[in-house]
This record gives structure tokens, C-alpha cells and sequence, in this order.
């Protein structure tokens, strides 16, 4: 049967939605979404029950699942507003409301019987592969669980491979991809190769030229129904060139592998029989190859570039300068396959390399003849302006947006709208960058890539963070990074991860951080890209600071520097580790040392000072602070001498506009002695900690303005400030050492002996290396 809405046609037997005749390209979740909708509009259905039916898990943000309706709201020209055919039932789930016309034969049957329970759904799939792991170069382990030793594609994503352009007019793309499904074993003994028997044909397949989807895409696009599904129902669906069904059997003691090759013209078939299995699906690959071949790899470019992108995206860099140093000269000189040379580049960090590539292409490269391949130079081009830390590349961001506009693929447009975004985001524009990130995220679903929805994702997780949402933030990266799992994107997945202890150290949940970062770990040693690398070891000698392991965060970042040293990183990357080292130092007590190399720091980041990025910003200004903390500590620890003058004054002391800076600007104004201004400052950075709802620094900033009112007698108005930390997190002592030690102050203030203890017992559970005050020490 079939539904008619207004002027719009949905069958959803053959999964199709017409608009006055025309078929249109619908995303596979937003058809789900719609169609189960419509059929249960007898009713409100329940965000659960509807992810459930979509996705078929329960792991899915609430952002996901609204960006879904709205994308099938505007198919029926609705939106959230008018909600004229799904009205959002709010704190429940969403009711199709529209008027609904049903044909076909059983149409009075459906009227009555429209909230039945509901048929199953297949799994969601794209017309495309996404990117992959890399091959294995071990036999054995093709019969591992693949998707937990592999790498993802490169930092910047940019999508799938565009149709070769020829002068003037862009030739369409020809897809040949082929999927091997896993094994049908008719043997329990062979139960264990199922997997590994078909990525090794998948191998040997690819080998003989074809373009294969590696296993681990096959995977988990199709999940647990990758060996129950009907193979010429998922060629049709994938617009796949052929769907390869093996199936192995014991013959005596030989093994019998037989592939079943379904294609547009028919069946073809090949078997091979062996005393090695893996002998045996070799031999049968190689018949079906010999017998039946498949031209796309060797005819074109066009051929040629998905399956060289492939190659790159899986980190099998052998295989892809391979085939490039395969193509004839008449084609390598074109767009594409010199585009292909720069992925390559950039993908093995060969940054240089990259930008001289780059150079020259733009130099010759007419963008009236070939506009899409202008416009994915574009995106190669900002990635490495960025790389380096240089001027004007958000001038070109703006650029390939307007070019992506009219000539690249959504999926271009989408990374480009994510760079937008992203420089939004740096200078504070929350709402633009807002705009540009959910805009990209839609244009990526609606490709049916979920890869770039997740990047999106993550870019809008991380705009939440900056708005004071760390909860919402950490959902929205775990959705993000379960996705990159779940298509073995160890890059994605490596910085998700990165990201996510980042905003655990702002909660000061450091036992979720440690195990966040153990989970990093066990894909650092797959990541080529040295970028994260130092990255990951930074933020894991944060994590050993806030753990009080010391001496363990002075190795990561010696490790650091090693990599600094020996690496080609970007600009950012590439700064000493000095920042890391100034908290290491006041961790350590070394107040002197810490207080001259802030100076240098201070003075190398003013020179660097951007006013219009924030990230830029805070690292002065937290420079400024560690400099101005470390002579409080030092005229704390020895109030006899004399502290070596200020000259000249930082000017970032002039104009504070973060919490760091009115900081260091209140224990500036300590020192000169004018407590009612100190004061008045630290109240100031605690209420932009308060405001940005990051409970790290409303303790680094209680701490400054509770020792002051001590000092002053203030006792109350001292356990008013606690009180107001705590209430924001209860148990923030008892996990967190600078926390306890600010309880203690306040408790042995007040005379509160019991209190007192109880925070004395935490911080010594949680000092580490660290040494609580002497000072502060309830009696034995």
C-alpha cells in the first residue's frame, strides 16, 4: 500500500517518496522516521520507541533525533514552527497529524489496523562505503576482530571523492564498488572464518584491481544482517556493482570455498578446493577475477580515484602512491589525481610537501574550467593554512563556502560550513558557529553520511562546552565518538576521545577522565598523525597533575618534546610545552623557577596575541595568571623577602576580560596592599568561572578569594564561597585534591573539627606527590 500527503507519494514496501511524480533522494533515517510516523499516526509515538525503530539502539542524541524530524518535516514543507504534519508532543515524542490518503489494495484494511505492532526495519546503509581501516599485511589476523586494531581517516574528513572533471563540464562518477558479505559456513567447525575468509577474498579481490569495501565497512553498515540479506536486494540498495556471498564447506577433510557473485546481469560463480582454507579462498578469488572481471579500477580515473581515496582514507599509503605512479600521464595531470597527491601528502603529515603540491596546482588550475576541483583545493588549502598557524585563511573559508555552494558535493560544503564554524567559534560567535555546524551536520545526513554528521557533532559538542554545558557536551561526544567505533574512524575517535577528558578535567571528574584516557591509549600507538599524538600526551600529563602523579607528567611531556623536536607538527603543536610545565612547577612547589619563566612565556604570547581569538586569549592570559600565582605562593612560603619588581606592567593587566586575567590582576593588586580591589577582582573571575560553568576554575578562583578573606577574618563570607562551589557539586571533595584543601582552610576556620578531618582524610587519599600545607594538618 501507499500514502498520499498532499502532493507528496510514500510506498513504503519499495521505499520510495515521490513529490508531484518526481522520485527525490531520501536520507534511509529520514524515510524511516517519516514512514513509521505516518503508519502510527493513530497515535503519539515516543522519542524511544521511534529511535529504536530508526536506529535500532538506544545511544542516540536527542540533537540526532531532532535534526531527523526537521528533515522530514520540510519533505512535507513543514517546519518546527507550524508543525502542520508532525506536532512535537513535548516531553514525550512526536504525532503525525497531517491528512493521510491510502491506496492500494488492502487500503481499508491499513485505515483500521494502522497501529499494529510494527514491522522490523532493516539497518540503516549508504549508497557509499565510508572510510576504512587499513588492510592487515598478516594472514592470521584477518581472523581478528578487526574493528579493534585499526586506523581511521585523516583529521580533516573531506568527504567522498568527487567525478573526475573534464573542461568546462564535470563528467558524472561511476561507482564499481564491491562487498563481500561474511561467510555462509555449513560446517560449525568453520564458523570461526567467517569473517576472516571474507576479507581475505576481499584482499585478493582488491588485489586484482577491483574497488572492495573493506570488511569492517561491510560490517558495520550492515551489522548482525551482514550474512542473513538477500545479496541482489543489497546490490539494488548500495548501487553496488556486485555483492559477493562465499559460503564454505567441508569436502572430507578438504574445505570447499564457493563465492556467489550477484551483479546487474546475473550470477556468476567460482569455487576452489583445498587442504588450507586460506589457500582455498585465495584460489577461489582469483577464478572468480580470471573468469569474471570488473573494469572500473584499471578503465578511468574516475574508476581509479574512489579506489585510491579508499587507499589513502585506510592508511594504506604503499598501495595508494601505487596507483598513482600507476595512472598515465594524461591523467595524472589532472585535478583530481594531483588532488589525490596532496591527500596522500597530508594524510602521511608531510605538511611541506602538501603546501608546495597545493601551490602549484592552484597555479595552474582555471577554476571556470574545472569549479568543484577549485573548490575541494579550497578545503586542502585552509587545512594547511591552518596547520600553520597563518593569516587569512578564514577569508578563504569564505570563498569555498560561496564556490561549494554551487559546485561541490554536500559533503564538501559540509566540511567547509565545520571550518566556518570553527572560526566563528574562535572568535566567539557562538550563534554563527551554531548556524554553520547544524547546517553541516543536516547536509551530511542527509548524504546518508553518518561519519560527517558525527564530525558535525562533535563540533556542536564542543560549542556546548564553550556555552557552559559540559554535561550536554560529553553526551554529544559520546554519541559522536560510539559512531567513530562503530566504523573503526580511530582518528575521529582518538581526538573524540581527547575531547572528552578535556571537559572532565573542567568537571574535575577525575577518575572519568582516567578512564577516558585509558581508552585513548589503546589507540595511540594506530595514530600516524604526530599533531594528536602530542596533543594526547599533553592532555594526559593534565590528567597526572590533577592526580597528583608528578612525576609521571613530567615524562609525558619530555615525551613531548621529543615529538616536538622530531616532528612535522602545526604551528599550535609545535609550541614548548612551557604552559604545561608552569602548572607542573607550581605543583611541585618551585615557585621561583616558575615565577622568571612565566615572565618569558607571558612576553613570547603577547607578541602572538590575537584580539580576536579566544584560544589565543586564554593562553596569554593563563601565562599572565601562572606568573602572578607563583609570586603569591612564593610570598606565602617566604614573606621575608622581597619580590624582584614589575617592569612593565603586562599589558593584558589594562583590559582583563577573562578569569585568568582578573586573577593575576587581583593578586597584582594583593601585593600593592589594596585588598578592597583584590577582592572586588576575584569576585569578578568567579563569576566568570560561575558563568561558564566550569567547575575547575570556580575552585582556582574560590581559592584566591577565600585565602584573602581569611586573612581578613571574614570566616563566613569565606564559607559563603565554599558553600557556593559545593553546592554546584557536592562531592567535589572527595575526588578532587584542591578542592579538599580549600574545605580544610574554611573547616579549620570555622572550628568545625569534624569537617576539618573529614576533608583532611580526602586530601591525603588524593595528594599523590603533592604535599598538603603542614599548616593546614588537623592534630593526630
Amino acid at each position: 500500500m501507499t500514502y498520499r500527503i498532499s502532493n507528496v507519494r510514500l510506498d513504503p514496501v519499495a521505499r520510495l517518496l515521490q513529490r508531484d511524480g518526481e522520485l527525490l533522494d531520501v536520507p534511509r533515517r529520514v524515510f524511516d522516521c517519516l514512514a513509521y510516523l505516518v503508519e502510527h499516526r493513530s497515535r503519539a509515538v515516543g522519542r524511544d520507541e521511534l529511535i529504536e525503530q530508526v536506529w535500532h539502539r538506544s545511544n542516540v542524541s536527542d540533537n540526532q533525533l531532532a535534526q531527523t524530524v526537521l528533515a522530514a518535516r520540510r519533505l512535507l514543507d513543514d517546519d518546527g514552527v507550524q508543525q502542520r504534519m508532525i506536532r512535537t508532543v513535548a516531553g514525550f515524542g512526536y504525532h503525525f497529524i497531517g491528512v493521510v490518503e491510502v491506496e492500494g489494495e488492502n487500503a481499508g484494511a491499513a485505515a483500521a489496523t494502522v497501529d499494529q505492532a510494527p514491522a522490523t526495519m532493516p539497518p540503516p546503509l549508504s549508497t557509499m562505503p565510508i572510510a576504512a581501516p587499513p588492510r592487515r599485511q598478516w594472514l592470521l589476523a584477518l581472523f581478528a576482530l578487526a574493528l579493534l586494531a585499526s586506523a581511521g581517516p585523516a583529521w580533516w574528513l573531506l568527504g567522498q571523492p568527487a567525478a573526475v572533471e573534464q573542461p568546462m563540464a564535470a563528467a558524472t562518477a561511476t561507482t564499481g564498488w564491491t562487498w563481500v558479505l561474511p561467510a555462509q559456513v555449513a560446517d560449525a567447525d568453520g564458523a570461526w572464518a567467517r569473517i576472516g575468509i571474507a576479507s581475505l577474498i576481499a584482499e585478493r579481490l582488491r588485489h586484482n584491481g577491483a574497488i572492495v569495501v573493506p570488511i569492517e565497512n561491510v560490517l558495520a553498515r550492515l551489522g548482525e544482517h551482514a550474512g542473513n540479506t538477500n545479496p541482489d536486494a543489497l546490490r539494488r540498495e548500495l548501487a553496488a556493482a556486485r555483492v559477493i556471498l562465499p559460503s564454505i564447506s567441508r569436502d572430507g577433510k578438504a574445505w570447499r570455498v564457493e563465492l556467489a557473485a550477484h551483479a546487474e546481469s546475473g550470477i556468476s560463480r567460482a569455487s576452489a578446493l583445498g587442504d588450507d582454507l586460506l589457500l582455498a579462498g585465495q584460489q577461489a578469488a582469483d577464478a572468480l577475477s580470471a573468469a569474471h572481471p570488473i573494469a572500473p579500477a584499471e578503465d578511468s580515473l574516475s574508476g581509479r580515484a574512489e579506489m585510491i581515496e579508499q587507499l589513502i582514507r585506510s592508511r594504506d599509503f604503499e598501495s595508494a602512491a601505487s596507483q598513482l605512479a600507476r595512472l598515465p600521464e594524461s591523467e595524472h595531470a589532472l585535478p583530481q589525481a594531483r588532488l589525490l597527491e596532496i591527500m596522500l601528502a597530508m594524510e602521511q603529515g608531510r605538511m611541506s610537501e602538501a603546501s608546495k603540491l597545493a601551490a602549484a596546482l592552484r597555479s595552474t588550475l582555471s577554476a571556470q574550467e574545472f569549479p568543484a576541483a577549485a573548490a575541494r583545493l579550497g578545503l586542502f588549502e585552509i587545512a594547511l593554512m591552518r596547520h600553520r598557524s597563518a593569516p587569512g585563511w578564514g577569508d578563504l573559508v569564505d570563498a569555498s563556502v560561496a564556490r561549494l555552494e554551487k559546485h561541490g558535493s554536500p559533503r564538501d560544503l559540509g566540511s567547509a560550513l565545520i571550518q566556518r564554524g570553527n572560526r566563528a567559534a574562535i572568535g566567539g560567535n557562538y550563534d554563527t558557529a551554531q548556524t554553520d555546524f547544524a547546517r553541516a551536520q543536516q547536509l551530511f545526513l542527509n548524504a546518508a553520511d553518518e561519519l560527517g554528521g558525527a564530525r558535525a557533532g562533535a563540533s556542536l559538542a564542543l560549542l556546548a562546552n564553550a556555552r557552559g554545558r559540559p554535561a550536554e557536551a560529553l553526551r554529544l561526544l559520546a554519541d559522536c565518538e560510539a559512531i567513530y567505533a562503530r566504523y573503526a574512524a580511530i582518528g575521529n575517535q582518538f581526538a573524540a576521545l581527547r575531547s572528552m577528558m578535556s571537559i572532565q578535567f573542567g568537571m574535575l571528574r577525575w577518575e572519568d577522565a582516567q578512564a577516558t584516557s585509558e581508552r585513548a591509549r589503546a589507540l595511540a600507538p594506530l595514530m600516524t598523525d604526530a599533531n594528536e599524538r602530542v596533543s594526547y600526551l599533553r592532555a594526559r600529563a593534565l590528567l597526572m597533575l590533577g592526580t597528583g602523579r608528578l612525576r609521571e607528567a613530567a615524562a609525558l611531556l619530555d615525551e613531548s618534546e621529543r615529538m616536538r623536536q622530531l616532528g612535522e607538527l602545526s604551528s599550535e603543536a609545535n609550541r614548548s610545552d612551557d604552559l604545561y610545565r608552569l602548572q607542573l612547577g607550581l605543583a611541585q612547589g618551585r615557585y621561583a623557577q616558575v615565577a622568571t619563566a612565566a615572565v618569558e612565556s607571558y612576553a613570547r604570547l603577547e607578541q602572538e596575541f590575537d584580539p580576536k581569538s579566544i584560544p589565543r586569549r586564554e593562553q596569554r592570559d593563563l601565562a599572565l595568571y601562572l606568573w602572578f600565582e607563583a609570586r603569591r605562593q612564593l610570598r606565602l612560603s617566604e614573606p621575608s623577602q622581597a619580590l624582584p619588581p614589575i617592569q612593565p606592567e603586562p599589558a593584558a593587566l589594562n583590559e582583563p576580560a577573562s578569569m585568568h586575567a582578573w586573577l593575576a590582576l587581583g593578586h597584582r593588586e594583593l601585593e600593592r596592599g589594596d585588598l578592597i580591589a583584590a577582592e572586588s577582582d576575584y569576585r569578578k573571575a568567579l563569576q566568570l568561572a560561575i558563568e561558564a560553568n566550569k567547575l575547575s576554575r570556580m575552585v582556582t578562583a574560590s581559592d584566591a578569594l577565600i585565602g584573602l578573606l581569611l586573612a581578613s577574618g571574614r570566616v563566613d563570607d569565606a564559607n559563603e564561597v565554599v558553600t557556593g562551589v559545593l553546592a554546584r557539586d557536592p562531592q567535589v571533595a572527595d575526588r578532587d585534591f584542591d578542592s579538599a584543601v580549600l574545605l580544610m582552610r574554611v573547616r579549620q576556620a570555622q572550628g568545625d573539627d569534624e569537617g576539618w578531618r573529614r576533608a583532611a582524610r580526602s586530601a591525603r587519599q588524593l595528594a599523590g606527590e603533592r604535599v598538603v600545607p603542614a599548616g593546614l594538618l588537623p592534630p593526630n
